[in-house]
């Protein structure tokens, strides 16, 4: 929950078209301040479980960034030369001192074995000793250029020191899990299908492998007029391989949301892949590239344990070093989720799209993200909040029957969640207009008087919520239609839109309070739209076509709205109804509840049983997901 939208906010935007580097310390010196603050002195914040105000401390536990970012935060320099050859010359000194490729003088370095151990991991003191005399980025650029001629791997003091507690922590900056992954399957597909200009493996490094290593075959051979030959490395797909590898994955087909559309980073003219997102390399590292290698290179490849004995060293960097950290980071953090880039990509991309003015793109951000966060009416129903979800790009336009329009009004008024003092006074005039129909009965019998009651009632009441009185009046005829919705990383696709395809997102599946499998059809998304006198609201229905999965009853179309899970509708029927009877829809409502906080789960929408179409009952498919 902790990694998700609404729990995230933006706490600094550095101005400027140009990355701020080592000075991003001067943009980030309120925040410091801020988490000083919070943790010497606290922020009063009330508690709404225990109904109280309390003193609120907050802790800075880790930053989550991608490599170069990593170096602007914590101030260790993250590139250059020395570093490569570093990583290259001690990757043996991480594996177990008995491990027996730390005696192994062929497959690695030449004629080396390895008796050095990795180096142990630096205390906060330690670490603390190291930086305390460097100078910070508040200094100025003179005192930041004698560091860096000095070449001691630090290039500044980072801020984050200032924090009382730094010290303490036992993982700082976590290595963002997402962006290794990443790099290191470019590195990997780049040399293995031999892309030229992006492999590893050229005459360069065959030059360097000749020196460092003992792989004879992998040396350069000379033709008759001296010209430079490389053979064919056992890891590399000749051009048969490499086209059956790309066809492979164009004709992949996966669960909806699983991955995006791989056929588009394929190119069957050079037989190579571009162009894949960071998840898209995700899929293809932990699922698809074992299977896909085991086919197609030699048996005895075994990539997991083997990657310096196979492949050269210029194919190192430090993208391919990090994975032996993540397993300490992992012991120390827990779940990886909660360490890497993936929400925050996305949450980044969210605020990328409210950019309006180009020209201004700091500003812009920030009005819209401030707009959204100080805009919280409680008064609007969580089903007419901006964030519920996005439609895909076609659309149409048409105009509500009469039925469909009842439906969809009464469906709103009922899961509104605001109107419980409205419910009660309607029951309160249905008891007095219809003395003989009891309190437990006025929903069952009297739900289709409640749109018209309501609308005459609130004009002669004096109520200032514009949004009670957009919902008085009724939501305008003419709708929007989508085939698509996406909400909660789910993808809903219409039954005339998904019937074709390979993957099926048109069904559903409800459970009653008796613990009964409902299921239904999804046939339209509408967008419903309220005028009110100052604003106006807007929500997306959900139009099933249900089936009762006891008596095999087809129900009529029902429009519901998915905008947050709990709104999901749920059946509850009574097995002594009549066909042309009420089936209660949703949370049952409590007439005797007068806890308005819980009004969002004491409503009830009905819906009656139309007559049962043989001809029809194939139509409805059961979706469990």
């Amino acid at each position: 929950m902790c990694m998700k939208k609404p729990f995230m906010f933006l706490s600094l935007l550095v101005p400027g078209p140009k990355n701020p580097k080592g000075n991003l310390d001067v943009y980030i010196q309120p925040l410091i301040e801020e988490l000083k603050q919070l943790w010497e002195i606290g922020a009063m914040t009330y508690d709404i479980s225990q109904k109280q105000n309390f003193m609120l401390r907050a802790a800075l536990l880790w930053t989550v960034s991608d490599f170069p970012a990593y170096g602007m935060l914590s101030g260790w320099a993250t590139a250059g030369k020395r570093l490569v050859h570093i990583l290259w010359k001690n990757l043996r000194k991480f594996l177990p001192h008995d491990h027996p490729f730390r005696k192994n003088k062929t497959a690695f370095r030449k004629n080396k074995v390895e008796n050095g151990m990795a180096p142990a991991m630096m205390s906060g003191d330690d670490m603390w000793q190291c930086v305390k005399d460097l100078p910070k980025a508040t200094d100025g650029p003179e005192a930041l250029k004698i560091l860096k001629k000095a070449k001691k791997g630090w290039f500044k003091q980072s801020s984050f020191w200032e924090l009382p507690y730094r010290k303490d922590l036992l993982i700082r900056h976590n290595l963002d899990v997402m962006h290794i992954e990443k790099n290191f399957f470019d590195q990997l597909i780049h040399t293995v299908m031999d892309v030229k200009g992006q492999t590893s493996d050229n005459v360069s490094a065959r030059k360097d492998l000749k020196c460092v290593c003992k792989r004879r075959q992998l040396e350069l051979t000379y033709d008759e007029r001296g010209n430079e030959i490389m053979p064919k490395a056992p890891f590399a797909l000749d051009k048969a391989q490499r086209k059956f590898l790309c066809e492979w994955v164009r004709d992949l087909k996966f669960p909806n949301g699983y991955a995006s559309e791989l056929s588009r980073c394929v190119d069957l003219r050079t037989s190579r892949l571009f162009g894949m997102k960071s998840h898209d390399c995700h899929v293809l590292m932990e699922r698809l590239l074992p299977v896909a290698l085991k086919e197609l290179l030699p048996s005895h490849l075994k990539f997991c344990a083997n990657l310096q004995k196979i492949f050269p060293p210029a194919f190192f960097n430090s993208m391919e070093h990090f994975p032996i950290h993540l397993d300490y980071e992992a012991k120390v953090g827990g779940p990886v989720q909660y360490r890497w880039m993936y929400p925050f990509e996305r949450f980044l991309n969210h605020l990328k799209r409210k950019v309006v003015q180009k020209a201004r793109v700091e500003g812009s951000i920030c009005n819209a993200y401030l707009f959204i966060e100080n805009h919280h009416d409680p008064n609007i129903p969580e089903m007419f909040r901006v964030d519920c979800g996005r439609t895909s790009t076609n659309d149409r336009l048409r105009f509500l029957q009469d039925k469909e329009y009842d439906r969809a009004q009464l469906y709103v008024l009922a899961n509104s969640g605001i109107l419980s003092e409205y419910e009660r006074i309607f029951e309160k005039h249905i008891l007095e207009t219809h003395p003989h129909i009891s309190l437990e009965e006025i929903w069952s019998k009297c739900e289709a008087e409640y749109p018209k009651w309501f609308k005459n009632h609130v004009p002669q009441e004096v109520t200032n919520i514009d949004v009670v009185h957009a919902l008085a009046m009724g939501p305008v005829r003419q709708v929007k239609s989508w085939n698509q919705f996406f909400v909660n990383g789910y993808n809903f696709q219409t039954h005339e839109y998904g019937k074709h395809k390979s993957t099926m997102n048109y069904g559903v599946c409800v459970k009653s309070h008796e613990e009964v499998n409902y299921y239904g059809i999804l046939e339209e998304v509408i967008e419903l739209v309220y005028h009110g006198p100052l604003e106006v609201y807007k929500t997306i229905l959900f139009k099933y076509n249900w089936m009762d999965s006891l008596s095999g009853l087809n129900i009529s179309d029902v429009p519901s709205t998915l905008c947050a899970p709990n709104e999901i509708p749920d059946y509850d029927s009574d097995g002594e109804e009549e066909q042309n009877e009420d089936v209660m829809l949703n949370d049952s409502r409590d007439s005797d509840n007068d806890d308005e906080d819980d009004s969002e789960d004491d409503l009830q929408v009905y819906e009656n049983l139309e007559d049962f179409d043989d001809d029809d009952g194939d139509d409805a498919e059961e979706d469990l997901s």
